[in-house]
């Protein structure tokens, strides 16, 4: 026999791993509520409650009040996602307008100087002449 252990293979760092991608939070979040609300109008149905109209107001203000404090956890997910997605496009409009910045930037410093303005149509600093004033004595 041989004493020889062959090590076992590292785990991939997270970075190397991909993403795994479950359900999004808000849409679970959503799931449940829409469940709450059938279950509480289900419950409240078979205690009586047979008009329309009462048995759906009912029904929303109970699920309301009962998915404060059973969802919270997955309120919390739900908003830990809509914060990651807002911030995700926030960084992708700094990135662009940083490009955008950095493209107008550099042709500015080689840009020839703006081309004269058409006869007839006053340049922008002659523009000035136009402004009302206020020359009262």
């Amino acid at each position: 026999m041989s004493d020889d252990v062959t090590p076992a293979a590292e785990p991939e760092p997270a970075e190397a791993q991909p993403a795994r991608r479950g359900a999004h939070p808000v849409l679970v979040y959503t799931l449940q509520r829409v469940l709450v609300l059938i279950g509480t109008a289900a419950v409240l149905y078979l205690l009586g409650l047979r008009d329309p109209m009462w048995l759906l107001l009912f029904a929303f203000l109970i699920s309301g009040i009962v998915s404060i404090f059973v969802l919270d956890r997955s309120r919390e997910a739900a908003a830990g996602g809509v914060v990651g997605a807002v911030q995700k496009v926030n960084s992708r409009i700094e990135a662009s307008a940083s490009k955008e910045d950095d493209l107008v930037d550099g042709a500015a410093g080689g840009a020839p100087s703006p081309a004269p303005s058409k006869p007839g149509i006053p340049a922008d600093d002659d523009l000035d002449e136009f402004a009302p004033h206020d020359d009262k004595p």
